[in-house]
């Protein structure tokens, strides 16, 4: 968790920090001032920085079957502006890969702090994906049904 790694960061914050990248070998060409031909050379380079060009975006589809267990991910899972929602499996799939809640830090809260209705909004968008299909539930009553014949029967 990150909070064992960096025991004093506040609740909610996910820290990013700089550091050293190991030192590689830039090559380029250079022609001497006079005539002559083009010489090769190089030089060894070390970066300090914040290193996010690493960082990518992982879909449901790409996570289906991974397993992230103790790394840290952020991710985003505000129901889209345009009204669309959420769907079922991307937010099925999407919570399950870590091992704990604390690997998980969201980019931004589900609703604004205070905002009653858009809180309920959410909740309510979270139980219609939590929900079972009908046809669904008369499959698994059916299923259940012939499992409790078949254990009468053997």
């Amino acid at each position: 968790p990150m909070h064992a790694k960096f025991p004093t960061l506040p609740e909610r914050c996910v820290p990013v920090t700089p550091q050293w990248t190991p030192s590689f070998a830039v090559h380029y060409f250079m022609k001497p001032a006079g005539r002559g031909a083009e010489v090769r050379r190089h030089v060894n380079v070390r970066r300090f920085g914040v290193n996010l060009s690493d960082a990518y975006a992982v879909t449901d589809y790409y996570c289906q079957g991974v397993s992230f267990k103790a790394d840290a991910w952020m991710a985003h899972l505000n129901i889209p502006p345009t009204g669309a929602g959420l769907q079922r499996a991307a937010v099925f799939v999407v919570l399950t890969r870590w091992g704990a809640w604390d690997d998980v830090a969201l980019v931004s809260p589900l609703w604004p702090a205070g905002d009653e209705r858009a809180r309920d909004r959410v909740i309510d968008q979270f139980h219609q994906l939590a929900a079972l299909d009908p046809e669904l539930c008369k499959e698994l009553k059916r299923l259940r049904a012939l499992a409790e014949q078949a254990v009468i029967l053997h």
